[in-house]
């Protein structure tokens, strides 16, 4: 079985759009994973339909906001949330919002850089 991965950049403005076109083509949600690159966070949107994968990737900065995609795919909250935890990254409108609070560390924020400031 071979599957084929299409790689879209994005702006954080083209997210909801983007997921919802996804969305209405029959796609799930794979994952969302952020790594932090440089001053920025990179996140990446995975999406399936019939082993035919969608990555959508955008950079931010970590002060910026994103929208959440959790009205479209609503597990999305879970990935959503760790981001906010891990990352610091504001996500906004998610249906369940822990508040950066999903997981207890040692250090808020861990994956920030920023020593937990």
């Amino acid at each position: 079985m071979k599957t084929d991965t299409q790689l879209i950049n994005i702006l954080p403005i083209e997210l909801l759009d983007r997921v919802s076109d996804l969305k209405e083509q029959g796609c799930r949600l794979v994952q969302i994973c952020c790594s932090k690159r440089g001053e920025e966070l990179e996140l990446d949107y995975s999406f399936d339909q019939s082993y035919q994968l969608v990555d959508l990737k955008m950079s931010v900065l970590p002060s910026d906001e994103i929208d959440s995609i959790s009205a479209v795919f609503p597990p999305a909250f879970l990935y959503e949330n760790e981001i906010e935890s891990l990352f610091g990254l504001k996500v906004k409108h998610k249906l369940v919002d822990f508040g950066g609070k999903l997981y207890q560390t040692a250090k808020q924020t861990p994956f920030a850089g920023n020593d937990g400031e």
